[in-house]
């Protein structure tokens, strides 16, 4: 649920990280120490999930076997 709640919002994982503190009852003193650990964490996450979805594009692609070739209207844009 937590990966649903962060994904396509920037810095989403503070959220997903507010929600497993109220689930887990985490004392309110832990907050800063679990947000500084959240914001190293974050950028080595984007890099890794950007990565994912290219890779899987890529696979796609490969596996569809079939050249994708735009239109002089979408190249146009």
């Amino acid at each position: 649920m937590v990966s649903i709640v962060a994904g396509g919002i920037p810095n989403g994982g503070f959220i997903g990280e507010m929600l497993m503190i109220s689930i887990y009852g985490i004392p309110n003193e832990a907050v800063p120490a679990i947000m500084i650990i959240g914001a190293l964490v974050d950028p080595l996450a984007t890099v890794l999930n950007a990565t994912g979805d290219t890779v899987a594009a890529m696979l796609v692609t490969k596996l569809s076997k079939e050249k994708f070739i735009l239109s002089e209207e979408e190249q146009a844009v």
